[in-house]
């Protein structure tokens, strides 16, 4: 009985381990769910917008759209969650605008018309 305990034990851990070593290094593509979009795909929203490409480091091009209104009280830099897109994320800035405020949110990389991919956390920083 001892033996088929300790053996359990010892069946139990490595399985734990492995599980731990696996989700470690694929841990990107568990948290991060990108959808993209076509270059050509058009936004469709109620509100006023503009959309920008923002170039970043290693020659990447994120997209990003401002929705505007006249005589903000500010501008709200917004990052929208882990999955999707701008095209599903892009109603949020319909709550600020009626307060009276910009609203900036763009893709992270690999998202939307995004260029390039997510490979490190610090990517998104």
């Amino acid at each position: 009985m001892k033996k088929f305990l300790i053996g359990t034990g010892i069946v139990l851990v490595s399985i734990y381990l492995i599980i731990c070593v696996l989700l470690y290094f694929f841990q990107e593509k568990i948290i991060f769910i990108p959808t993209k979009l076509s270059k050509n795909h058009s936004y469709q929203f109620i509100n006023n917008f503009e959309e920008i490409f923002v170039e970043v480091r290693d020659e990447v091009s994120l997209n990003g759209l401002l929705f505007k209104v006249e005589n903000p009280k500010g501008i709200i830099f917004y990052m929208h969650g882990n999955a999707g897109n701008l095209d599903s994320w892009g109603n949020v800035a319909e709550v600020y605008n009626t307060l009276n405020y910009d609203v900036f949110v763009y893709d992270y990389r690999g998202y939307g018309k995004s260029d390039g991919k997510i490979t490190s956390e610090e990517q998104v920083f």
